[in-house]
């Protein structure tokens, strides 16, 4: 998922990176979610997205949501956010 506020694409966080004037600076938090297996594909991935959408994107975050292993017992996600708020300026 990538929030975009106007027309333009989102600051990549490379681009966020290169950006940084603290030599120490965190530029992303990652977490892994687990999924139920009892839920289809398509159903978690509508979960993953749906949750992401709703506790980070609407806050102002960009979340890169990554999924794995669906069709096994360990469905997960990764979530990976920007530290940043994002508005119509970028970080």
């Amino acid at each position: 998922l990538c929030a975009c506020l106007d027309e333009r694409p989102p600051e990549t966080l490379v681009v966020r990176e290169q950006r940084e004037t603290r030599i120490n600076s965190q530029l992303a938090r990652e977490f892994v979610v687990a999924l139920p297996k009892e839920l289809s594909r398509d159903d978690n991935i509508k979960l993953a997205h749906g949750f992401a959408e709703k506790e980070f994107v609407k806050r102002g975050m960009i979340a890169d949501v990554c999924l794995h292993d669906l069709d096994s017992n360990n469905p997960h996600a990764h979530i990976m956010l920007t530290m940043r708020q994002v508005d119509a300026n970028g970080f």
